[in-house]
């Protein structure tokens, strides 16, 4: 009988690989063929946040998921920011179908 596949070296070294990206890890074992893994929503959301704030070049940002908006937002700001990310959210965007929010993206696309 052949070694429960979890026990690979290449899984073994895959799961670290993902435990050390910073990613909640659960290892299942539906049978000795079988690997299933389990990785949290919010792990990958913070893994997600941490890199676009590395990729982000200027240096007064913050990145926010918005849970209640279900969209992630970078916030930028000159000299002294004038409230949290969380708070401009709160305050800035509108709640889905209230408006377009006037930013660079969006609008109806009628520009006669």
């Amino acid at each position: 009988m052949s070694p429960k596949l979890v026990a690979d070296p290449r899984v073994e070294a895959s799961i670290r690989r993902l435990k050390a990206m910073g990613l909640e890890v659960e290892v299942l074992q539906p049978s000795g063929n079988e690997v299933l893994i389990r990785i949290t929503g919010r792990s990958i959301l913070n893994y997600l946040v941490r890199k676009l704030t590395k990729a982000i070049t200027y240096p007064n940002k913050d990145v926010f998921y918005d849970f209640e908006k279900d969209a992630m937002f970078i916030y930028m700001w000159r000299g002294r920011p004038r409230k949290t990310v969380a708070v401009v959210v709160e305050e800035e965007v509108p709640e889905e179908g209230e408006g377009s929010g006037g930013g660079e993206e969006g609008g109806s696309g009628d520009h006669a």
